[in-house]
């Protein structure tokens, strides 16, 4: 009886003192854990490690990695932004620098010239690239006005084909200007929850980028819930249409154009926040703008064509 007595008593010591082994490792592995938080270099891809078995510690490691590689990632995210925003501005500064050199210039030489009608020509030529700049600072401010955070849009069931007739109304003497005979092939009528005042600055905004860089007459055609807006160009590999929707991002050939590349920006940002698709294709000397409508109800029966 006594041996068993203390057989249990040693039993039960080195129960204690395996215990407060296990105590002691498990200390030293965070504090170990703990000087590698500390001392890690932020820029390092260097891993946490746990030398002790079982789970506790290894879901601890993967815990602590995973919210590394979050941080990283969002210090790339910035990073990338900062360079963006760094190339954006340049690209705006040029563009703004350009048209008010060109006034400037053109204001110099209405001063120093004596003949009244060159004098006008060169004040009118001057004020042109003023009007260019203030188009350019007037799509900045749009632009800025779109993609404010505090801005909030009326979704009410809008009719998008009536909406588009509209804005080509509209769009019709420039159309004739340009001796152009567009073609429009609107099906059917198709009603959309969206915001009225969203979705004609869209269309108005696809039309004058039409207007503006189109090769020859554009066409807009309904295919059910979609609507195609094509135009031919002079070289659709120059293109690129992972970028067109990009802010600021304009063809090197049409630098010398007014506005700054933010109307096809201002048609990404308006159709997310209305949850309706816009596409870009390029190909075959032809650009294609393409426009899927959720939750699209079609009232058939209703054709227009032109």
């Amino acid at each position: 009886m006594g041996g068993l007595m203390v057989l249990g008593w040693i039993a039960a010591a080195l129960c204690v003192a395996l215990a407060g082994a296990v105590v002691v490792l498990h200390r030293r592995e965070l504090e170990r854990m703990a000087r590698f938080l500390t001392d890690r270099d932020p820029a390092s891809n260097e891993r946490l490690t746990t030398t002790l078995p079982g789970g506790g510690f290894t879901r601890i490691a993967q815990a602590i990695n995973a919210l590394m590689d979050a941080s990283a990632q969002e210090k790339r995210a910035m990073l990338s932004q900062q360079k963006a925003f760094q190339r954006d501005l340049a690209s705006l500064s040029h563009d703004i620098r350009t048209p008010l050199a060109g006034a400037k210039g053109y204001v110099q030489l209405a001063q120093s010239e004596e003949d009244v009608t060159r004098q006008r020509a060169d004040l009118r030529m001057a004020s042109e690239r003023l009007d260019a700049m203030q188009h350019l600072l007037d799509q900045l401010f749009s632009y800025m006005r779109t993609t404010d955070p505090d801005r909030t849009l009326r979704t009410d069931s809008v009719e998008v084909v009536s909406l588009l007739e509209g804005v080509l109304a509209s769009a019709v003497p420039q159309f004739e200007a340009r001796g152009w005979q567009s073609h429009v092939s609107l099906e059917d009528s198709l009603c959309v929850p969206a915001d009225s005042d969203a979705l004609t600055r869209v269309f108005q905004n696809i039309v004058q980028n039409q207007l503006a860089h189109a090769a020859g007459a554009p066409s807009i055609i309904q295919e059910g819930h979609r609507l195609v807006f094509e135009n031919p160009v002079g070289d659709a590999a120059a293109l690129d249409v992972t970028r067109i929707f990009e802010r600021f991002y304009r063809l090197d050939t049409a630098r010398g154009t007014a506005g700054a590349g933010l109307g096809l920006a201002v048609v990404r940002e308006l159709c997310d926040a209305m949850g309706i698709q816009v596409t870009a294709q390029a190909d075959q000397g032809a650009f294609r703008m393409i426009m899927r409508f959720p939750d699209a109800t079609l009232d058939a029966g209703r054709g227009v064509s032109r």
